[in-house]
């Protein structure tokens, strides 16, 4: 068994001086730039807009609710607030979405859940996405 350098060496020189023949070394294609990273300055391409697409009612007044940003030029801050039937216990952040969960004291819409998500992005945009939701609560 020919050690592996003794075998490969030879094709691996003749491609290095072929490769300097030829004007040097191929150079790699740049990553491709991710589409939501700005550098400082730069405008966003869409508009900065904030959502709340899901309340789960998790029975015995307690709740939780899913939301989150797109567009607008990233990071985000995010800051929840409610109505006084709803407390936030819990809030959840990550780059490009936030969860709370909570209790509930009202279980009819007609005077509603609500929660609202504030979304800031990192040049000061702000975009604000509001909730109504049911709740079952606990009758004492």
């Amino acid at each position: 068994m020919k050690p592996f350098l003794s075998v490969h060496l030879p094709a691996m020189f003749a491609a290095s001086l072929l490769s300097l023949a030829c004007g040097g070394p191929m150079e790699e294609a740049p990553d491709e730039a991710n589409p939501q990273t700005l550098q400082e300055g730069e405008q966003a391409l869409a508009a900065l807009t904030a959502g709340i697409p899901l309340c789960t009612n998790l029975g015995n007044g307690f709740y939780g609710c899913t939301g989150g940003a797109n567009g607008g030029t990233p990071p985000y801050t995010f800051a929840w607030t409610s109505n006084s039937y709803v407390t936030i216990d819990h809030v959840a952040t990550g780059p490009t979405g936030t969860r709370i969960e909570g209790t509930c004291t009202r279980s009819s819409i007609g005077s509603p859940n609500q929660v609202t998500l504030t979304v800031t992005d990192s040049v000061g945009a702000q975009a604000t996405a509001q909730r109504n939701f049911k709740c079952t609560t606990i009758v004492p």
